[in-house]
């Protein structure tokens, strides 16, 4: 039962009834099981920012409830034990509660550390399984293919070509990471020289960006290009440059689109 159910208080008027937890306070602060010394209602009305009346009220009406004693000069609650003292069983209880966290606790930790033990079992196997496709893999390293792509880009941008008001520099980095499975980054390069020099390429291109030369349809520039140039026959006599052979190529590839856009 609350303290402000009791009958007693009930009774009594809310400034009165409301001083009944603080004087039970005092007792807890200055006593010992319900027992302690009787204080001054001139201190205690200060204290408590009440009348000294108040005080007197509360103290009469608890005295007469049964609720508290006045004995040798001391106050004394009556009820103090069943209501004030702790519970004998909640020792025990939380000794219970505190042994059943730790088990829990030591199944979680046991948990985790298996599904962590399994965790690193599986990237060790991943580990070896990357280790022997790259021992037996004959393309070119992720090192090396990334380097094509920033090198293409920081072409592009030193020739001043344009590209999309939005472009995807590093996704369009790695679609040209592709083109070092067949070609070498001079051919590449050489390929990104003649788009610059090229009005007709340099406008096409702007518009998809350096992953242009990568593309399937309107990307075939450096494979068309260097495929011609590896088909030829490299035993000829005034063997081109590499330079020259590419300008060569792009001219004729220049000529077929053209052909082609008219006959459209």
């Amino acid at each position: 039962m609350n303290w402000e159910d009791s009958d007693w208080l009930d009774a009594l008027d809310g400034a009165t009834a409301g001083c009944w937890p603080r004087l039970l306070c005092v007792v807890k602060r200055g006593g010992v099981k319900g027992r302690c010394k009787r204080p001054s209602h001139s201190v205690l009305a200060r204290h408590w920012r009440v009348t000294r009346d108040i005080v007197t009220s509360l103290e009469e009406a608890a005295i007469a409830h049964g609720a508290l004693e006045i004995d040798d000069g001391d106050w004394v609650v009556t009820n103090w034990t069943e209501y004030q003292e702790a519970d004998p069983g909640a020792t025990e209880r939380k000794r219970k509660q505190r042994t059943r966290d730790r088990k829990n606790k030591d199944v979680s930790a046991s948990r985790l550390v298996t599904r962590d033990s399994r965790d690193r079992r599986r990237d060790l196997s991943r580990a070896t399984e990357t280790e022997t496709e790259t021992k037996t893999c004959t393309s070119p390293s992720p090192q090396k293919r990334g380097e094509i792509g920033n090198q293409v880009n920081a072409l592009w941008r030193e020739l001043g070509l344009e590209t999309p008001r939005v472009y995807d520099w590093h996704h369009g980095a790695a679609k040209l990471s592709a083109l070092t499975a067949n070609f070498s980054d001079d051919e590449i390069l050489a390929a990104v020289r003649r788009i610059a020099d090229t009005p007709k390429l340099r406008a096409w291109a702007g518009r998809r960006g350096p992953s242009y030369l990568a593309e399937w349809v309107n990307g075939q520039l450096v494979l068309e290009t260097v495929q011609k140039w590896r088909d030829e026959d490299d035993s000829a006599p005034g063997k081109e440059t590499p330079e020259q052979r590419v300008d060569r190529l792009m001219a004729e590839l220049e000529t077929d689109e053209t052909d082609d856009a008219d006959a459209g």
